[in-house]
């Protein structure tokens, strides 16, 4: 892509307002800017304005189109056209840094989203948006978008006013001469005597400016840049580091302007610069006497002149590229000061041939010295079109890492500690005070950098602060504190572990002499044995208040206040109990043993967790003796036996349908039908696949596994579900809003319902009436539909796109839905009035939602996050609230929430199984398994690793449990298929 030249009439302030009606009604001057996080919204949009005749740049989300921005030169893009709802950096936000940047507010940005909320349309256009277009945009709305671009070129349109030069003659001549003073002033009250006034005004300019250049020269003497960096290190004028920076990052921002007009300076040397904290840096032709004194000879001053010629310069071809030849061999002379001008010169002429200055090459810079070398070696490349520009430099940080790493080379270190160590009226006395090591380091001798710190140390007087000693004991006792704090923590929790493991070799006892089946009966000795170990572990229970601890303590007794209450433990498990505890770990599969290591944090905090809740909710029932508790070691035994029983999803076939895999063949959902004989693919590819199971599984080593049956459609195709009671129906929805219902058997299509404007994301048959299916749309609208009539029975409008929709397993009347604005909702088909109750946990929007049983609720949200919802606790606590509160949003916490995957924009699938377990997709290609009591991955298989696209990375697309197995279809972004197996 390339981004326009200096010379292209179509960039910069120069570019023509009106260059005729022919570029005024077609868009082909407009270069596009366009940003959404959805790979297939780009890819049509791009399309659409390629068609228009606009040139576009895409940009996966804000961050990147910032980027994209800051970093390209002005005027390369004219339009920027932009989702609303993206990750990292949203429509807004990019909108707002657009609106607040002195170099992009004039370019026009138009807003585009599927959410069409009032409040997000007033907020857009308040940031400054030109328009707002909601999704799907058509063609006709794109290609009349230039004349935002238009419109703004004619509010920019300047208004004709004097040169700079005229204009600061005039102010000049205003201010300092009066009009009675001026020759000829009698006569300006004539009709023609505008003239003579005239001329007046102009050699009276004149005059003046010159005064003012001679005044500025005068003052700025002292100033020059080439006085500054012909100083040697030791001598009395030799400035200091932060004001070489000034001075440079001055010399960076003359050239900014500079090319902003597209026009280079080529005057960028030191005998040129004059620089003052008043007045900034300025540029001046040096008189003879100046080049004397500050630049040595006349010899060597032509010679510093020719050096610091860019090549393309020298050979006639001046750019704007030839300033940055120059700021290069500045930051050189500046930066990297020498004793003589012979060695100033020496290190130019290397600097020329790309051989940096030997401070830059050695051990102690290894970590910074690349970053200052990279910069450098960018600005002295001998082809012009390899350097940087002045804006890359400023706006990726270089220039501030370069100086914050120059500030760490070892001669700038001793000249600053030099500098800092003795009055600054007295710099010689400063350098000659200094030991013979610190001194010659200082001259450029060789001598090593510790030798100069250690002699520079001893130089400085020892003027030292009284230690303040309390501020030192407060910190130790503080920290004193913490560490007891967490003592006592970990001898509380090895008190609760030491029970536990009475408690769990009493049970199990009990279960292996007396079978599980009759847990009363036991043996005369070991009741004695239960019973003595019982009343040894009530009477030795862990203490579980603990003495205060005095942060204020004396100096005396802070020892003795700070110890902690002596703890008592439960009675120590017998040698030989330990003994049979270790060898039995030993005997267990080591891959278990991996498996426990693995997740031994996690397990660590879900264990703590649970026997403190346990503990809280077994407190009122133990007072009346009624509850003994316990409960913990019982749940978590069965967490544990699922996670040693399934923590692994093996690849079982790879189903090959095409030539080569693509996204193209990518699918958005599967499902298998009711008795796991068939399932049935539907995505972009426009087609519904449908397979045999046990077919893909026996032949997984075939080259090309076909379907038994292939139905193609009009459009893309976003969702599928088989009917539970008529095994060969299944139902389709598409991207265009149309929904079909099919008969496998037939391979004919059924029925269509056309009823959404927009397209359906999710289709869902009820389990307890297979009569009806739900879909939902993202016209915001949920319909109730029988598959014995054409128009829809019901219809719900929601406040938002809705993503997905589900019937309750448990009863033909609940249903549920997940939205574009982060709520879950709940309805009772028998009152469509106002939900039954609306969940607003998840933090972005909820792209799935699934039933767990019939009290219990999934639901998947572009943050990252899965939630498990009990819906006892949800309808409690929407009845303990109001009418409206309930349809705004119920605040309640989830009762798990599954963290591990990463989904920020994709609809990455989701399905459960009716044994607890949860599958779901990831957008870094993977396929994570939990299950339901457990807030982390139980299993992961991830896909291999293919050739990802111009801006795509692959992402698992679509995922379904089987309704009688543990095989799983997962499916990814790059069209692989693929069956797994939950061992």
């Amino acid at each position: 892509m390339e981004l326009g030249t200096a010379d292209d009439p179509l960039h910069g302030p120069n570019r023509p307002l009106v260059t005729g009606k022919r570029e005024l009604s077609l868009p082909s001057s407009c270069h596009v800017l366009l940003v959404d996080d959805e790979r297939l919204t780009r890819t049509v949009l791009s399309s659409l304005l390629r068609k228009c005749g606009y040139r576009v740049t895409s940009a996966s989300d804000g961050m990147e189109a910032l980027r994209l921005l800051r970093g390209s030169a002005p005027d390369t893009f004219q339009l920027v056209l932009t989702d609303v709802c993206m990750p990292e950096l949203n429509g807004i936000q990019l909108l707002s840094c657009v609106k607040q940047d002195a170099n992009l507010r004039a370019v026009p940005v138009v807003m585009m989203s599927s959410v069409d909320q009032e409040e997000t349309v007033a907020e857009c256009v308040q940031q400054g948006a030109e328009e707002y277009l909601v999704k799907p945009v058509t063609k006709k709305e794109v290609q009349h978008i230039w004349q935002h671009v238009w419109r703004k070129r004619c509010a920019a349109a300047p208004v004709p006013q004097l040169p700079l030069e005229a204009a600061a003659a005039a102010a000049v001549a205003a201010s300092s001469i009066p009009l009675q003073q001026l020759p000829g002033a009698a006569a300006t009250t004539q009709a023609d005597a505008s003239q003579p006034v005239q001329a007046a005004v102009q050699s009276a300019a004149a005059a003046a400016l010159e005064q003012q250049q001679q005044q500025q020269q005068q003052q700025q003497h002292g100033d020059s840049v080439e006085c500054l960096v012909c100083s040697a290190p030791h001598a009395e004028g030799f400035a200091s580091l932060h004001q070489r920076q000034s001075v440079f990052s001055a010399a960076v921002s003359l050239v900014q302007g500079a090319h902003l007009q597209r026009r280079p300076l080529l005057c960028l040397r030191p005998t040129n610069l004059h620089f003052s904290q008043q007045h900034g840096l300025g540029v001046m032709q040096p008189s003879a006497q100046q080049q004397g004194q500050g630049g040595g000879s006349g010899a060597a001053a032509a010679e510093v002149e020719v050096l610091y010629t860019s090549p393309d310069e020298a050979a006639g071809q001046p750019t704007c590229q030839s300033d940055l030849f120059s700021l290069g061999l500045l930051f050189v002379d500046l930066f990297f000061p020498c004793s003589t001008q012979q060695q100033r010169i020496a290190q130019l002429r290397a600097a020329r041939a790309a051989v940096l200055p030997e401070v830059l090459l050695g051990a102690h810079s290894a970590a910074g010295h690349r970053a200052v070398q990279d910069l450098l070696l960018g600005l002295l490349q001998a082809d012009p079109a390899r350097r940087p520009s002045v804006h890359a430099v400023l706006r990726a940080g270089i220039l501030q890492d370069a100086f914050r790493l120059v500030q760490q080379l070892p001669h700038w270190r001793l000249l600053e500690a030099a500098a800092a160590a003795a009055p600054q009226s007295q710099p010689q006395q400063q350098l000659a005070s200094l030991p013979a090591a610190a001194s010659q380091q200082a001259l450029g001798l060789d001598v090593s950098a510790e030798a100069a710190e250690e002699a520079v140390a001893a130089s400085v007087p020892a003027l030292q602060a009284p230690v303040d000693h309390d501020a030192v004991r407060h910190f130790l006792l503080l920290l004193r504190k913490a560490k007891q704090q967490e003592l006592a923590q970990a001898e509380a929790q090895m008190a609760a572990l030491d029970a536990d493991i009475v408690d769990v070799r009493q049970r199990r006892r009990r279960h292996g002499e007396s079978g599980p089946s009759n847990c009363t009966s036991q043996q005369p000795g070991d009741t004695e044995r239960d019973e003595e170990s019982a009343e040894q572990q009530q009477q030795q229970q862990p203490a579980a208040k603990r003495a205060r601890m005095d942060a204020a303590v004396s100096d005396s007794g802070s020892q003795a206040a700070l110890a902690p209450a002596p703890l008592t433990s439960a009675p120590a498990s017998p040698p030989e109990d330990d003994e049979a505890l270790a060898a039995a770990v030993d005997q267990l599969p080591e891959e278990q043993q991996l498996r426990v290591a693995a997740m031994m944090p996690q397990l660590e905090s879900l264990f703590f967790h649970r026997r403190q809740q346990d503990a809280a909710a077994a407190a009122p029932a133990a007072e009346v003796g009624a509850c003994e508790g316990g409960a913990h070691l019982d749940s978590f035994a069965q967490d544990l036996n699922q996670l040693a029983a399934h923590s692994k999803l093996t690849l079982k076939a790879t189903l090959r349908s095409s030539d080569l895999a693509s996204p193209v063949e990518m699918a958005c959902c599967a499902a298998f039908d009711r008795d796991d004989e068939f399932f049935a693919t539907v995505g972009v590819s426009r087609r519904v696949k449908i397979f045999d199971f046990q077919a893909c599984l026996e032949g997984q080593d075939a080259v090309m596994h076909y379907p038994a049956l292939q139905i193609t459609t009009r459009s893309k195709l976003s969702s599928v579900c088989w009917n539970s009671y008529v095994k060969s129906q299944l139902i389709t929805s598409d991207y265009g809003g149309l929904i079909q219902l099919w008969d496998a058997s037939t391979a004919g299509e059924v029925a269509q319902y056309d009823e959404h404007a927009r397209r359906v994301w999710s289709v869902d048959f009820s389990a307890t009436d297979p009569m009806r299916f739900l879909s939902g749309s993202d016209d915001g609208s949920v319909r109730l539909w029988s598959v014995h009539e054409q128009s829809s029975v019901s219809r719900i409008a929601a406040p938002a796109n809705v993503c997905s929709v589900q019937f309750s397993p448990a009863d033909s009347h609940t249903i549920a839905f997940g939205c574009a604005n982060y709520r879950v909702y709940l309805y009772d088909l028998r009152h469509t009035a106002q939900p039954v109750a609306t969940v607003c946990g998840p933090q972005r929007a909820v792209s799935y939602v699934r039933f767990l049983g019939g009290s219990h609720l999934v639901s998947a949200s572009t943050d990252s996050a899965l939630r498990l919802w009990d819906l006892r606790q949800v309808m409690a606590s929407s009845d303990a609230t109001t009418t409206s509160a309930a349809s705004s949003g119920t605040r309640c916490l989830p009762a798990c929430t599954y963290t591990g995957h990463r989904n920020q924009r994709n609809f990455v699938g989701l399905s459960v199984s009716p044994d607890g377990h949860i599958l779901c997709g990831s957008e870094d290609n993977s396929v994570y398994s939990y299950y339901r009591t457990l807030p982390f991955s139980t299993a992961r298989y991830r896909f291999a690793s293919g050739e990802a696209g111009e801006g795509h990375q692959p992402f698992v697309s679509a995922v379904c449990w089987a309704n009688r197995s543990r095989h799983c279809l997962a499916a990814n972004s790059q069209g692989l298929l693929q069956i797994l197996k939950l061992e």
